[in-house]
């Protein structure tokens, strides 16, 4: 009986939990002034959005292409994603200067290792011609586009169309696999070879080249860059690389100016 006497006891003694605190004023305003959640308001230009949305899936249905180029961030923030190994790393785009036009090339990834044909040119207007009118605003404004070198080039006349170009490179598709990145493009320099007489090595290129404008009054060397010369069994071989320009002169000459004592000859290496 005393053993049963000290159980109760010890359970009597126990106490009780203590009750949960109150709640707080931030609380009880909390609870009593939050909403619902509400649905998002709807956009005043949806049913725009809808019509462009509805004519560029009938484009991508036929072609079959499933690419959604609103979901893509470099199209919406006007930057580029290069590619460096397996890391893409964003570039912007060039800033124009004003009044001139800014040349934009687009170019294959490995460039120039691998060069645009004529026919994937024409694959790459044709899927951006179908980018032009479809966002609302003013679309992009090009004065003309060519292909050289081994990429197709589009000459902007403004800021926003440079911006549009390099952002809608990487997200076309002319041709499965294909990889394009933009490049700002300036035309690649001529280069051409000199065959200078061989007693003419100890003379600079600069000497030289004022020799030769002295006896061929219509060839301006003052746009040349001197690139290397080597020694060969014929004579001295420097290389230029030189306007456009000069190309025509020393064409009316052909190729054949007065350098020295002879007329010496003169090779196109790169155009």
């Amino acid at each position: 009986q005393s053993r049963q006497f000290e159980g109760q006891l010890r359970v009597t003694n126990e106490l009780p939990p203590p009750p949960p605190p109150p709640p707080s004023i931030s609380t009880i305003y909390h609870e009593t002034t939050s909403t619902p959640p509400s649905k998002q308001s709807k956009d005043l230009h949806s049913n725009d959005w809808m019509n462009q949305y509805s004519s560029r899936r009938t484009y991508e249905d036929s072609s079959m292409k499933g690419h959604d180029d609103r979901a893509d961030p470099s199209r919406a923030s006007g930057m580029s994603m290069v590619k460096s190994g397996m890391s893409m790393v964003k570039t912007n785009p060039p800033l124009m200067k004003p009044g001139k036009n800014y040349k934009v090339a687009i170019v294959h990834e490995n460039y120039p290792a691998n060069r645009i044909t004529t026919k994937e040119s024409i694959a790459i207007r044709d899927e951006l011609l179908l980018r032009i009118g479809v966002e609302r605003g003013v679309g992009p404004r090009f004065s003309n586009t060519f292909e050289e070198n081994g990429a197709i080039v589009f000459e902007c006349e403004n800021q926003q169309t440079v911006d549009w170009l390099w952002a809608n490179v990487f997200t076309i598709t002319p041709w499965r696999g294909a990889k394009l990145m933009p490049m700002a493009w300036e035309k690649p320099p001529i280069e051409i070879t000199l065959e200078a007489p061989k007693f003419m090595d100890r003379l600079s290129p600069e000497d030289i080249c004022l020799r030769l404008m002295s006896q061929n009054p219509e060839i301006s060397t003052e746009a040349w860059k001197f690139k290397n010369s080597q020694l060969t069994s014929k004579g001295l071989d420097l290389i230029f690389h030189i306007d456009d320009k000069s190309v025509e002169t020393l064409k009316s000459l052909d190729f054949k100016p007065n350098l020295g004592f002879s007329r010496v000859n003169v090779y196109i290496n790169r155009q």
